[in-house]
């Protein structure tokens, strides 16, 4: 005959009388009894063709959220009764946990749908392809509305002759969508290809500038500077060009800004004549060079006294606008 056994657990109480009544004392108890098609059907059966059945609190699924400890022994009638009571209070749990998903559901279901007609309603009156509207209540997700065929409006089970109505006045709106797309595309492209003409455009000039200086180099510059062009090293002898550059084609009176120890440079104020004068000859000197223009160095004293300020010409170098030259008045 099969059996199964169904194990509960004492108190402190039910294991004094065990232990009283004979037993063994111990907080998990169990008893067999006859196997019937109902019992069966709410026991487990192992691997081994052994059929069991917890009572509450052994922490398995549902009994884990009771507290129960008997006071007593279980005769075979008293578990097979308690065995059936726990299995009508968790299917009773099942439909009442089923009711309450169904009525989220619902409520949920409803709240979605008065969104989605909102939001229809505002992108008629606005005549806009992109509202966005944040919904309320539980709903938290932002619904972009931008055309009634969509994953939101089945969700928010919105009829067929709704969507139907809908799609009629929505259409010159969807056109509206699809042109303004259309035309961001073409700028966006627009805007790739003209940044990369800008970029193409800095190369070449970038090419050019060090063709030129090359060319500069092999006719003009001194044999340290030709050897390190040579030698792969004019890179780093950026400053030794600059400086031979300025001798060479402005004059040796000139020197770059950067490679003076001044320590500041201003506008000339109420320039003298004589500095007017030098102005004048100097844009006669250089008319094709940027713009000439007169003013005020400033050097600092060794010993961290007060600066003194020189008079000077600086101007923009024509092969470089990064570099300023200077000469002092």
């Amino acid at each position: 005959m099969a059996t199964i056994k169904i194990a509960y657990k004492l108190n402190e109480n039910g294991r004094r009388a065990s232990l009283l009544a004979g037993g063994n004392g111990q907080e998990e108890q169990s008893v067999d009894v006859e196997a019937t098609p109902e019992l069966m059907a709410l026991a487990t059966v192992d691997a081994g063709g052994n059929a069991s059945y917890y009572l509450a609190d052994w922490g398995h699924g549902f009994e884990a959220r009771r507290s129960v400890r008997h006071e007593a022994l279980l005769s075979p009638a008293e578990a097979v009764q308690q065995m059936l009571a726990e299995s009508a209070a968790r299917a009773a749990a099942v439909v009442a946990e089923d009711a309450r998903a169904e009525r989220e559901r619902r409520q949920e279901a409803a709240q979605k749908l008065s969104l989605w007609r909102r939001l229809a309603a505002e992108a008629l009156r606005d005549k806009s392809p992109h509202t966005r509207v944040s919904g309320g209540g539980d709903i938290t997700q932002n619904y972009g509305f931008r055309h009634p065929h969509t994953t939101h409006a089945r969700e928010c089970g919105v009829s067929r002759t709704e969507i139907d109505a809908l799609v009629a006045a929505w259409a010159p709106i969807e056109a509206a969508r699809i042109e303004y797309e259309r035309l961001a595309d073409e700028r966006e492209r627009a805007r790739e290809s003209a940044a990369a003409a800008r970029e193409s455009a800095a190369a070449a000039r970038a090419q050019a500038a060090i063709d030129e200086r090359d060319a500069w180099i092999c006719a003009h510059g001194s044999q340290r500077l030709r050897k390190g062009f040579h030698l792969g090293q004019i890179e780093s002898m950026r400053g030794a060009y600059r400086d031979e550059r300025i001798a060479h084609d402005l004059g040796p009176e000139w020197i770059a800004w950067q490679s003076a120890e001044e320590c500041e440079i201003e506008e000339l104020l109420n320039p003298s004549e004589a500095h007017l004068d030098a102005l004048a000859d100097a844009r006669q000197t250089f008319p094709t060079s940027a713009d000439v223009r007169l003013r005020s160095v400033g050097i600092a004293d060794e010993d961290g006294g007060e600066t003194t300020w020189r008079p000077a010409l600086a101007l923009d170098c024509p092969w470089d606008s990064k570099t300023t030259a200077i000469k002092y008045l």
